[in-house]
């Protein structure tokens, strides 16, 4: 069960953060507007799902992105790999 769990949060960390880089930031390693996308998203998500979305897990999530975009693919194959393993 914890591989699961492990590949759920790496795959929601990576696809969130490549949802703020594309999305909210148009690629940019930053938003022209500050942190306000960051505190924005933290607030919309924390409402909708709960606990574990503070502004600066969100902020790891981008920086999680920013770090392995390169490996996308790997990323994603390896997280639904875990997941059907059940």
């Amino acid at each position: 069960m914890g591989q699961i769990a492990n590949a759920i949060t790496v795959l929601t960390s990576f696809l969130l953060g490549r949802y703020i880089v594309e999305q909210e930031q148009q690629g940019a390693e930053r938003a022209k507007y500050g942190a306000k996308v960051l505190d924005s998203l933290s607030l919309y998500l924390t409402e909708e799902y709960g606990r574990g979305f503070s502004r600066s897990n969100i902020a790891g999530m981008r920086q999680f992105y920013m770090a392995y975009k390169d490996g996308e693919n790997e990323i994603i194959q390896s997280g639904i790999g875990q997941l059907n393993l059940v």
